[in-house]
Parts: C-alpha cells; sequence; structure tokens
C-alpha cells in the first residue's frame, strides 16, 4: 500500500490505457485491486441467462434409444434486450 500510495497516478494509468489489473496488498495479503473500467462493469452486470429448448423428433415408429449423448440446444438471452 505504501508503494501504491507513492505511486497511485502511474498505477491509475497503467490500469486506464492498458488494462492492466493491479493487486494491492499489505503485510502480503491481498486488500484491492485497480482494475479498468471496462472490468467492473462487467462484473456488477446481471448474469446472463441461458435458455435451453429440447425438441423430440417425430417418430414414424419407435426406435431404440441412442447410444450417444442427447443433444440440447442453448441460446444466450440477454435480459436487456430479449427477443
Amino acid at each position: 500500500m505504501t508503494q501504491a500510495r507513492a505511486e497511485l497516478a502511474e498505477l491509475v494509468s497503467r490500469v486506464g490505457y492498458s488494462g492492466e489489473r493491479i493487486l494491492l496488498t499489505r503485510h502480503g495479503k491481498a486488500l484491492a485491486a485497480l482494475v479498468p473500467v471496462d472490468d467492473l462493469e462487467a462484473l456488477e452486470r446481471p448474469p446472463a441467462e441461458i435458455g435451453f429448448t429440447f425438441t423430440p423428433q417425430p417418430e414414424s415408429e419407435p426406435r431404440e434409444r441412442p447410444s450417444g449423448p442427447m443433444r440440447i440446444a442453448a441460446e444466450h438471452r440477454d435480459r436487456k434486450h430479449p427477443r
């Protein structure tokens, strides 16, 4: 922390312009971090919903269950811009 205080302007520039993430420690223990604003906004954004759909194939005649894995389609649903 002592070093960070002395070099704060330089550290902020490194984070802001290069996207570097800087961990601040005190007595060897992680205390805080300097991160780019984009990273902070991503952390504060609510998690995206993932929707799953399963569409069975119409069966003309009974068949055995496939031995391979079942396929499930997934789509990303953005909470801010629902479809």
